[in-house]
């Protein structure tokens, strides 16, 4: 625009709030409110808006900590909807990414011994923190994390838990036989428990 000089800066959310919602209900716009960091300058509180033509923004949390554009001349702050961290096309990728790992996890278990490192609700924190930063290449590396914590530890309800062999593989052929798992699954499981005795 013209006469406009916008300057890129950080902004963490302090409040959000409803301004208003259209008469159908259909859709809220939100109102925020943020500390803003200019490089070089001292931090400063502002209003920021909802963007009203950004079609794929997805509206920051509370805390949550996203890229601003700031014209300091007319005291103006407004959201850089290049920012993948407010990108609802960038968060439902990441969700389907964690989705599919999870799935290509339980599909194909692997073979190999639990790592003392594997923890899947770290891993699951790494994900959604990703998520938030907007860090394609950490939320690839936390997805591939997270499906390698998922191929190494088995269903709870399939675990060693001192139980006779016998008993564990008539509750694995009944989880089968209800479809709560399936062919390869419980064959990858029978081979664990066969493999124990």
């Amino acid at each position: 625009m013209f006469g406009h000089h916008w300057e890129n800066a950080e902004a963490t959310i302090v409040l959000v709030t409803n301004k208003m919602t259209t008469g159908d209900g259909m859709v809220t716009i939100h109102e925020f409110v943020a500390d803003v960091r200019v490089p070089g300058r001292e931090a400063f509180r502002a209003e920021i808006q909802e963007p009203r033509i950004a079609t794929y923004f997805k509206p920051p949390g509370q805390g949550q900590v996203v890229s601003v554009l700031v014209d300091a001349k007319r005291g103006k702050v407004k959201f850089d909807t290049d920012d993948p961290r407010l990108s609802l096309i960038a968060y439902r990728d990441a969700q389907k990414a964690s989705q599919e790992a999870r799935r290509e996890a339980a599909l194909h278990p692997s073979a190999q011994a639990p790592s003392a490192e594997a923890n899947p609700s770290t891993d699951v924190a790494s994900l959604m923190s990703a998520i938030a930063s907007g860090d394609v290449s950490a939320m690839r590396a936390s997805a591939e994390s997270l499906r390698a914590a998922a191929a190494v530890q088995p269903p709870a309800s399939l675990a060693a838990n001192g139980e006779d062999p016998s008993v564990r593989l008539t509750k694995l052929a009944e989880l089968r036989k209800q479809g709560l798992v399936t062919e390869a699954e419980y064959a990858a499981q029978r081979e664990r428990i066969l493999a124990g005795i």
